[in-house]
């Protein structure tokens, strides 16, 4: 038996082997309600069989339909919250899409529905502020995709009791920015600043060679630039700005600085103080930051150490390298003793570009 594809742009024919085949559309799918495939089977018969009347057969692939899941905030204050969607099929698919979605408010004068972003991992989202009083209403549409159909949903909200400015009031507004605080290279931290209008701030970094502003599902932050030449200390200045709208003037541009330094670290030998008998004895340090949650869950970082040997002859270093164990890479430090007394090796970290210097002398008791 052979098949014939009478619609070889909109569907493929897959031989599976042993005389089974599977028919699909072509991806990617275009978005419409339904493709259908022709396909016809011949059989040219044989010494035995005349040729068969071919048979052509017909398949319809339909998009599955589709429900747009809103997730709603129980309150919405002056500054606003988040309304959330994502869109599921109504007919089995387990996952949810969460592309092609939109909002759009359709009462502009109670509420608007703006900065919409996909970085939220529950799905699209966009902030919903109030302008007066009265009946919030946003529309959510899907427009949907090659498998799956479009929906809409809509998600109503009531405001009573605001006090907001009539339009073109021009009312002012202050920004309030708390203090930020140092910092070591490398980690970053919140901007926290709100309008009293409680319209959306805008970050400016002020000093973008040493620090940018990044704005994550989280909330905005400030983090280090990339490629940050090498220094002690070095200022990081944050302006926050907020321009107002037809009911606010715009506020007084508040300005943050604080400083990056070098992260502090830490060396730690795991051995307890004593060396005992004449084999080579392995001694192992780690190299740590002093804050434990940068960390991120490993015991060591991979920085070779210098190591001195401060009674040569009380103790001598065989070998020094590092270690590539579960959990994190170690300097391992192999020793032997010469004899019965107090063996001292000095473990060195040059630093880095942001992380700082330290040292570390160890002594052990040695019992030849």
């Amino acid at each position: 038996m052979t098949y014939t594809n009478n619609s070889p742009t909109s569907c493929q024919l897959l031989d599976l082997g042993s005389g089974k085949y599977s028919i699909q559309p072509r991806y990617p799918l275009a978005a419409i309600d339904g493709l259908t495939c022709s396909f016809t089977a011949n059989q040219t018969g044989n010494t035995s069989y005349l040729a068969a009347t071919p048979v052509t057969q017909s398949i319809t692939f339909l998009r599955q339909s589709t429900r747009v899941n809103v997730i709603a905030p129980n309150s919405v204050p002056i500054s606003g919250a988040f309304l959330l969607a994502n869109v599921s099929s109504t007919e089995g698919r387990v996952s949810s899409w969460s592309k092609g979605i939109t909002f759009a408010s359709s009462t502009p004068s109670v509420c608007t529905a703006l900065e919409y972003t996909e970085e939220d991992s529950r799905g699209p989202r966009v902030t919903i502020r109030p302008k007066s009083n009265g009946v919030c209403t946003v529309n959510i549409a899907f427009a949907g995709t090659g498998d799956m159909k479009p929906s809409n949903a809509s998600w109503s909200f009531t405001f009573a009791g605001l006090t907001i400015p009539a339009p073109g009031a021009s009312a002012p507004q202050t920004i309030d920015f708390p203090a930020l605080v140092d910092r070591s290279l490398g980690r970053s931290q919140p901007l926290l600043a709100n309008a009293s209008s409680g319209l959306p701030i805008t970050y400016t970094s002020l000093t973008p060679n040493i620090c940018i502003v990044l704005y994550p599902s989280t909330g905005p932050a400030v983090q280090t630039a990339l490629n940050v030449s090498e220094t002690a200390n070095l200022t990081c200045t944050i302006r926050a700005s907020q321009s107002g709208d037809d009911r606010f003037a715009p506020a007084t541009s508040v300005e943050r600085s604080f400083k990056y330094a070098k992260a502090p670290m830490v060396l730690v030998v795991e051995n307890a103080a004593s060396l005992t008998g004449a084999q080579s004895q392995a001694v192992v340090t780690r190299v740590r930051l002093v804050d434990n949650v940068a960390m991120s869950g490993l015991t060591s970082l991979g920085h070779l150490l210098t190591v001195q040997n401060l009674t040569p002859t009380i103790c001598r270093v065989d070998s020094h390298g590092l270690w590539d164990r579960t959990g994190g890479i170690v300097n391992r430090t192999y020793v032997t003793v010469l004899a019965t007394g107090t063996c001292s090796l000095k473990f060195d970290f040059a630093g880095t570009k942001d992380r700082e210097a330290t040292t570390l002398t160890w002594n052990a008791t040695a019992r030849r």
